[in-house]
């Protein structure tokens, strides 16, 4: 793989900066998001989310359970990676992007298939890798009967929404 970066800078000093920009530059200092008091919450929120996932994961494949992964966004590997999931977790992975399917999720051997994989035989769970697009998601999940039992949208708030 060739990787380029492209990197600018000057010499602008904080007078020269927007209005807009000094706003928020001053917002982050007063909320204090600069110190490292908050990025050690942030991070300690983010393991006990991981935890909370990998136990679920762990007792759900223990019963028996089929679990498919949901979405290949920018974000997946790093999250795959930093919740320390592995290929045993995840059955397989869908995507609606045709050229994403029949390839490799980035970082491991998951192959991605289309919905339609889905529709023949749905999952027990789909775990949303891209839980941002939660409330679209959702519905079309479950009006497409792709899912049996549960699904699984780990972020902001770890949640379980069982199918009735």
């Amino acid at each position: 793989y060739e990787i380029s970066t492209r990197d600018w800078s000057s010499d602008v000093c904080s007078s020269d900066l927007e209005k807009s920009v000094q706003d928020c530059l001053l917002e982050e200092v007063r909320s204090g998001i600069n110190e490292p008091f908050h990025w050690n919450m942030y991070r300690n929120r983010l393991e006990e989310l991981g935890k909370m996932l990998r136990t679920n994961i762990k007792e759900l494949k223990k019963g028996g359970a089929s679990i498919v992964g949901y979405g290949v966004p920018a974000k997946f590997s790093t999250f795959f990676h930093f919740f320390q999931l592995d290929e045993e977790d995840i059955d397989f992975i869908i995507d609606d992007n045709p050229k994403k399917q029949l390839k490799r999720a980035p970082g491991t051997g998951l192959i991605i298939h289309s919905p339609e994989h889905l529709e023949k035989k749905p999952a027990d769970y789909v775990l949303l890798f891209s839980w941002n697009y939660a409330e679209e998601l959702v519905p079309k999940i479950l009006s497409g009967k792709l899912v049996k039992k549960g699904i699984i949208v780990p972020l902001p708030n770890f949640q379980t929404i069982f199918i009735s």
